[in-house]
Parts: structure tokens; sequence; C-alpha cells
């Protein structure tokens, strides 16, 4: 098989990630696989970071789509949609990706355009035009009360989708070394999202994720250590 060690990474991906019972990617839609492992060939080609983040999004995404109490079908949707959420980055530039010192305005709104380029990257893509994931694309970086981007939704405007992704985005953004900051604290992440609630983020998701913070429901996930240190 082409790709075999993108084919082998996301059989761990599928493997690692607790999904509803019987909602396996390999058996759900075989269809799929091909398209996430090109996917996914070119965010981990572009940026190793982007790669493992969105491993961890699609894990935090579907745990969160569980506790409420999504159906298997939407589940499927948030695990895909969390693994190509930031597909979009490939279009920006490394040097300002990953730019160890604070961006200008001027990069700060080339960043911005990766939730639009990744959408006009696969709209046309039939086999995510059923679900949810060209949403999650799209819209995980509108805020619950209308400051986010690109279209400024608010509300119950965002789809819910895309408001379970950017939970959890931005949780592991938090909770993960970057070449510009240390990640944060557990406790410091939490009272983050705590602060987040009703402004950056729908506050009955975010409640809902605290939840299994607070429980222990989360196996809570870092990079590998020779891509953060």
């Amino acid at each position: 098989m082409e790709n075999r060690e993108e084919y082998i990474e996301l059989k761990k991906i599928n493997k690692n990630i607790s999904l509803h019972k019987n909602l396996n990617l390999f058996k759900t839609d075989k269809a799929m696989i091909p398209l996430i492992i090109m996917i996914l060939r070119l965010i981990k080609k572009s940026d190793p970071y982007t790669f493992f983040h969105s491993k961890n999004v699609a894990y935090y995404s579907v745990e969160l789509g569980k506790a409420l109490n999504l159906s298997k079908k939407d589940c499927f949707s948030l695990y895909i949609g969390g693994l190509i959420h930031d597909v979009g980055k490939i279009k920006i530039p490394e040097e300002i990706l990953n730019k160890p010192s604070p961006l200008t305005s001027e990069e700060y709104n080339i960043i911005k355009t990766h939730p639009e380029q990744g959408y006009e990257m696969l709209k046309n893509v039939p086999l995510l035009e059923k679900d949810e994931v060209l949403n999650m694309i799209r819209y995980h970086h509108e805020r619950f009360d209308g400051e986010g981007y690109p279209a400024q939704l608010k509300g119950n405007q965002i789809p819910i989708a895309a408001r379970i992704i950017a939970v959890a985005d931005s949780f592991d953004a938090m909770t993960t070394n970057r070449v510009y900051r240390k990640r944060l604290d557990l406790e410091d992440a939490i009272n983050e999202i705590e602060k987040g609630k009703g402004t950056q983020f729908d506050p009955y998701v975010a409640e809902t994720f605290l939840n299994l913070l607070k429980q222990n429901k989360l196996e809570i996930k870092e990079l590998n250590k020779k891509l953060i240190e």
C-alpha cells in the first residue's frame, strides 16, 4: 500500500482514540482512509507539531462528543474533523507558523486565514460535504460572543461540532509546549477554559469538558518530547 507509514500511523490513532462501540474508521467508511492518509501526510510533512496536535484534538473532541451524548455518526465526524481541522496551516509559511518571537499584526492576520484556507482546499470533496467536517475546519476559531473568525458567528450560529473542536483545540494548545511558550499547568488550563465560558466557548460544551477533566475521565495528551524540547 502507498503511504504505508501514514496508514500505520492512522491505525494507531484509530486504536488509541476511545470511540463508541463499533465506531471504527477502518470499518465505518473505508473510502475515507486514502483521503485522510493523504491529508495527514501533508500535515505531518508541513509541520510535525500540527500533526501531533491534531491527533490530540481528535481524541478530546470524541470524548467530549460522547459526554454530550452525540450519535455514533456525529462522533465519527468529530474524529475526522479533529484530525484535519488545521489542514489550512499547510498554506501558512513555516517562518510564521513556528516563529519563536511575538507575531506582528500582519503575521497574525496571515495565521487567521488558515480556517478559510483549509475549507477552500476541501470544500468540493464529496466525502466531506455530507458531514460537519467542513464546518469544523472553517469555524473552529469562531467565538461564542461573536468575536472570532473568519465569519464572526455568534452563539448557536456556530455549528455544534465547531464549538466542540474549539474547546478541544484550545485546551490542547494550552497544555502542549510550543517554540514560543511553555505549556500551562493543568490547573491553569482549567482556569482558562472556565474564564472562556460564554465568551470564547459555548458555556455548556466548556462545562462538560471541565467535568471530564475534574472527574479524571480524560488522558492528558503530550507531544513527543523530541518535538517539544
